[in-house]
């Protein structure tokens, strides 16, 4: 190949021409401007001192033989040294030309810059080793949160079990005496039962919010959808609160759209949801003012709105308010008229509602002017989207079959003084063999106790607290019911169940399980082992009265009006 200085002067790659000996003939702009030397201070320099390669400058016969024999010679990512000693890399072609001029063959060196490339290279190795090092960090710190969010489920779980056993004993016994023995009572000590009776109620809830909570970060919120009257459950929950509204001497509006349809969901739940946001509206809101509440049908959905005229909230906490144990950070500010009122809680309800709507296919959201110190009108309104045509599934076969089972023992009427059961009740003296019998499994002393309490005057109690010696005394005795707790010692109460449902003799005895339900699937569990109900602790002792009537006698139950 021939070549001239035009040829080479107007191309984009640098160039160096240089003769077979490596003394440098020629170079272009390109490589002037990529070593920061001028054309006459590389003319005439041997190539090999341009780059900065060893091998290179060892191999050079080598090369020149390897180009006039017609090859062409390729070094990538080869360094040159550039005027202020720092290096530029390129990927080098070398090519044979001959020199009309003088009729000899020189080498050109074709340089194409990679030092950009390899700088963007490495500065995206270097991000992605970062990245990496970042996901590492975030997969370990997503396993111990995972870890953590599990054993706060498990504390949620065994706590709420803990508390639930003995707030059995706190309620029964308070109720007892309360409705019992009220006669030899002075109204002191029975100021102070009801008090506690009261603090016990409210701790019941506290727990059951914590498991809410628990069930709804694990999906496993379970509904028991019916069709329903929205304005009714409204209605009822403002009723339930009618003390403290009245206390507070909060006026409540409510507006309704007429021909309002129903809608079908669970009806406990979204009692839940009204009872909790009307509360809140209460709570936060001065005397004297109004919460306004309304139900009306837009665009396809049921739209729900609470708006009080309280403290208000941040544009800042729209989101942290629906999540755990938050409160709104200036509740302390709050002024009720002339008294300093906190609205105070646990931090769970609204995280609570709004598991409740989304688990119901809709969506909840604030809105507020904000908040001002030195006013306490700001007003707050929570929007609820439901959808018009709600589809939500039962969630399995065990939740129907207990929500049937609790309709069907629901009494006629209930229970006259605890103890006492009106339609078994003979003023004669029954004779013990008559006695229709009860065995109860449970290994805690105090709900046998309770128990005993209230049912032996009517029944023939037998107790024990394991599942193995629960099985022999009921193929000894062949009781007429047997109440027994999930958890025990040893055989647990789900197996000694199964036990007894697949034996001849005790297949037909009604099984009744105690327990705190805690657990997702303990009602379940009850059920599929052939439980015939579920009592959760703590019971008050009328519906444990209801209960062991209906499960002794099905029918009865439901014509102790007629006698």
């Amino acid at each position: 190949m021939e070549y001239t200085h035009g040829d080479i002067q107007g191309v984009q790659e640098g160039i160096i021409v240089a003769d077979t000996s490596g003394k440098v003939e020629y170079v272009n702009s390109k490589v002037c401007e990529m070593l920061l030397f001028s054309r006459d201070q590389l003319v005439e320099q041997p190539v090999t001192d341009i780059v900065y390669d060893r091998t290179f400058r060892q191999e050079w016969d080598h090369l020149v033989r390897a180009l006039e024999s017609g090859e062409s010679v390729e070094r990538p990512e080869i360094r040159l040294v550039c005027k202020n000693g720092a290096f530029v890399q390129v990927n080098m072609t070398c090519t044979l030309m001959k020199n009309p001029a003088r009729g000899e063959n020189w080498i050109v060196f074709y340089l194409i810059d990679i030092s950009k490339e390899i700088s963007t290279t490495k500065e995206l190795e270097r991000r992605n080793r970062e990245l990496t090092r970042e996901n590492s960090k975030l997969v370990k710190e997503s396993t111990n949160f995972r870890r953590i969010s599990e054993l706060k489920t498990k504390f949620l779980g065994i706590a709420s079990h803990e508390l639930k056993t003995p707030l059995t004993s706190i309620k029964g016994y308070s109720e007892l005496l309360i409705d019992n023995m009220s006669d030899e009572l002075t109204p002191q000590v029975e100021k102070m039962l009801r008090r506690i009776k009261k603090a016990a109620d409210k701790l019941h809830n506290v727990i059951n919010d914590m498991l809410d909570v628990s069930r709804i970060e694990q999906n496993r919120l379970r509904l028991k959808p019916e069709t329903v009257d929205l304005e009714k459950i409204l209605r009822d929950a403002i009723q339930d609160l009618g003390h403290f509204i009245g206390k507070r001497n909060i006026g409540v509006e409510v507006d309704i759209e007429s021909a309002l349809p129903d809608y079908y969901g669970d009806e406990i739940r979204l009692h839940q949801v009204f009872t909790n946001l009307m509360s809140n509206a209460i709570k936060y809101s001065p005397d004297h003012t109004v919460v306004t509440c309304s139900i009306a049908v837009r665009d396809g959905a049921f739209h729900i709105c609470i708006k009080d005229e309280g403290i208000g909230i941040d544009e800042s906490e729209y989101d942290k308010i629906f999540t755990p144990f938050y409160e709104v950070s200036h509740a302390a500010n709050h002024c009720s008229s002339h008294v300093k009122y906190m609205g105070g809680g646990t931090g769970l309800g609204l995280s609570i509602v709004k598991g409740i709507i989304q688990r119901h296919g809709g969506e909840i959201w604030v809105e507020s002017n904000g908040t001002k110190r030195e006013s306490c009108a700001q007003g707050s309104e929570f929007n609820i989207q439901l959808p018009l045509d709600s589809q939500i599934p039962w969630d399995d076969d065990e939740t129907r079959m207990m929500h049937l089972n609790s309709i069907m023992n629901q009494p006629i009427i209930s229970s006259g003084k605890y103890g006492v059961l009106p339609h078994d009740r003979d003023d004669s003296t029954e004779s013990e063999a008559k006695k229709q019998k009860i065995l109860i499994i449970d290994d805690d002393a105090e709900t046998i106790e309770i128990c005993r309490v209230l049912l032996e005057e009517q029944y023939t109690l037998l107790t024990c607290a394991t599942g193995e010696i629960g099985l022999r005394m009921a193929f000894e005795n062949n009781p007429d019911l047997i109440l027994l707790n999930i958890y025990l010692p040893g055989l647990a109460g789900d197996l000694t169940c199964r036990i007894l449902k697949s034996q001849g003799e005790t297949k037909k005895i009604p099984v009744a399980f105690f327990s705190a339900a805690t657990q997702d699937n303990e009602i379940e569990q009850a059920y599929a082992s052939g439980g015939d109900d579920f009592i959760i602790k703590p019971f008050n002792n009328a519906e444990l009265i209801d209960k062991v009537r209906g499960l002794l006698n099905p029918q009865g139950a439901f014509f102790k009006g007629e006698s």
